[in-house]
């Protein structure tokens, strides 16, 4: 408890001093706040370790010869942007805050650990060797593996530099570190980002109890289709679409993704979306990027009333509209869990009827052709 206190004296006569009034006054709840704004004025207030600025501050007060050698360290979280885009920003910060209590169950009670920027760790490390910093370096990889963070392990690209010499500039150093980070986070970030995709794309699979098998049996399709017609170059990018057009289920609930009735209005809002969060999962992936826009075009319709953004015509790309007439064909020939199987007949039939309006006419018919040559 702290305690203001006043004292005023009682002077009923000239000089003369009868006493005092004294008013204490309970100030608990005033330094309470007054040590929080200056708590939060130091340290992120996400993670709770200190800010850009605290760090700079404590880099200028521990930058002496008594502290050499002294090393930094810089981390960089490898793959925060798919999760982002992915799960939403409130799992990223999950991942931020367990990153930020990697790095401090890795380094002493004497280190500066703070969070650089939004994705970005720092750590100095006085009277530290490169050697054992390396160490820290080893024990945030094995705490990042034993992490029992539940949708990816985390993954940190980081960089090392020591100043070992008073004459070297501190802030040579801080940038040393922050270019062998971003050396490694050149290898190390692809490999995090497929290995995210991956594992979004199993999770998919076991979320959409018939995803599977749907992406597993429009590949057959795609291989048909572009044997037939001859389409080897583009054959490839229809693949990736076979497999990724749909992962922007991964933000969408099971209940949704597997209830067999009718949707209602605000269930059928949220699978409207999937489109656009699977545009977004896969741009952040360079080897497959080529393809976001061809997932974002997947559900639009011929004549314009098709989703996300109403396209029609040839404002659709290509891949995009071959795609809805594979994955319509496919749909009705298999068991859905909204819909039993039908004949290739009623296939056929079904997708004659949606000439025009939700197919394009030119792709219907090679689509056709594939199968008359079966049955000559």
């Amino acid at each position: 408890m702290f305690v203001d206190f006043t004292i005023s004296p009682i002077n009923f006569e000239k000089n003369i001093n009868h006493g005092g009034i004294l008013v204490l006054r309970d100030v608990t709840i005033e330094k309470e706040r007054q040590e929080e704004v200056r708590f939060m004025s130091q340290h992120d207030y996400l993670t709770g370790l200190y800010n850009r600025y605290n760090f700079e501050q404590e880099m200028k007060r521990l930058n002496t010869e008594r502290q050499l050698p002294i090393s930094i360290i810089i981390g960089d979280v490898n793959g925060l942007k798919l999760l982002n885009d992915s799960f939403g920003h409130l799992e990223g910060d999950k991942l931020l805050k367990e990153v930020a209590t990697i790095f401090n169950k890795a380094t002493r009670s004497e280190d500066i650990v703070a969070r650089w920027g939004g994705d970005e760790f720092t750590v100095l490390l006085p009277q530290t060797t490169t050697e054992d910093a390396h160490r820290v370096l080893d024990r945030i990889s094995d705490l990042c593996d034993k992490s029992m963070y539940d949708i990816i392990k985390p993954s940190i690209a980081i960089g090392i530099a020591t100043k070992t010499d008073k004459s070297q500039d501190i802030l040579d150093i801080l940038n040393a570190a922050e270019e062998r980070m971003y050396n490694n986070k050149l290898v190390e970030g692809k490999k995090m980002r497929e290995q995210l995709l991956e594992n979004l794309i199993t999770m998919v699979n076991r979320k959409a109890l018939d995803n599977k098998s749907h992406s597993e049996n429009i590949s057959i399709l795609v291989e048909k289709y572009s044997t037939y017609h001859k389409l080897q170059q583009q054959k490839d990018e229809l693949l990736l679409l076979a497999k990724y057009h749909d992962i922007g289920k991964i933000a969408i609930v099971d209940e949704i993704l597997n209830k067999p009735e009718e949707l209602d209005d605000t269930e059928w809002s949220r699978i409207k979306a999937h489109p656009e969060i699977g545009s977004r999962i896969v741009s952040a992936v360079s080897d497959i990027q080529h393809i976001s826009t061809d997932i974002l075009h997947h559900h639009e319709w011929f004549d314009g009333t098709g989703y996300p953004q109403n396209l029609s015509g040839n404002t659709i790309t290509l891949n995009a509209r071959i795609l809805s007439v594979l994955d319509a064909y496919e749909s009705i020939v298999n068991d859905k869990v909204y819909r039993e199987k039908r004949s290739h007949d009623e296939a056929i039939t079904e997708i004659l009827k949606g000439t025009g309006n939700q197919f394009d006419p030119e792709i219907v018919k090679l689509f056709i052709q594939i199968f008359e040559k079966d049955n000559q």
